[in-house]
């Protein structure tokens, strides 16, 4: 590992796999936990956990019925083109600027063109 965004990163995926498809609390629990911190995933990280969203959902396993409306929240909240970026004005510590979506609340973070 080569620091702890990179550790955020791995611990994130690793979260979706093993909750993508349970039929538990921890569907619902992964997805608002990811989604309140996308500001501190990288851009890869966000396209894995949307693959793998997205390959769950074309074999038809989400979990529980409800459960297709948390992951599709997710993968909305994941996919900057639906969103409505403005900045923050907060950076992160790796100098990326925070923005949030004016429509939904999703966070995210981009490196800052000064």
């Amino acid at each position: 590992m080569n620091g702890p965004d990179e550790a955020i990163d791995n611990l994130s995926w690793m979260a979706v796999r093993y909750a993508l498809g349970r039929m538990s609390y921890a569907p619902s629990m992964c997805a608002q936990a990811i989604k309140d911190n996308l500001y501190a995933l990288s851009e890869s990280t966000k396209a894995f956990i949307a693959r793998d969203i997205t390959e769950h959902r074309s074999r038809g396993d989400l979990g529980m019925d409800f459960d297709e409306r948390t992951w599709a929240d997710l993968l909305e909240a994941i996919e900057p083109e639906t969103h409505n970026w403005v900045k923050t004005g907060v950076q992160t510590p790796s100098g990326f600027a925070i923005s949030a979506c004016v429509d939904c609340g999703a966070m995210t973070a981009r490196e800052d063109p000064k």
